[in-house]
């Protein structure tokens, strides 16, 4: 009856509440991996480094343009 279909509900938004909060475990998790493995890149710094000259002449290349 209606107890039934009540508890029923809170039985599905507790399973909806669990894949959640599983969802963001696992993102957390992962975003905690990719920031263990760019700390283990030895040369990672001056990869980003590179790229950020590289953007900067590019943007100043364009400034010098006539």
């Amino acid at each position: 009856g209606e107890r039934f279909k009540l508890l029923n509900h809170i039985a599905n938004e507790m399973r909806i509440l669990r894949g959640i909060a599983y969802g963001m475990q696992r993102a957390m998790y992962w975003a905690k991996m990719k920031g263990i493995f760019a700390s283990l890149n030895p040369w990672g710094s001056w990869i980003n480094m590179d790229i950020r000259i590289a953007n900067s002449v590019l943007t100043e290349a364009k400034y010098l343009k006539r």
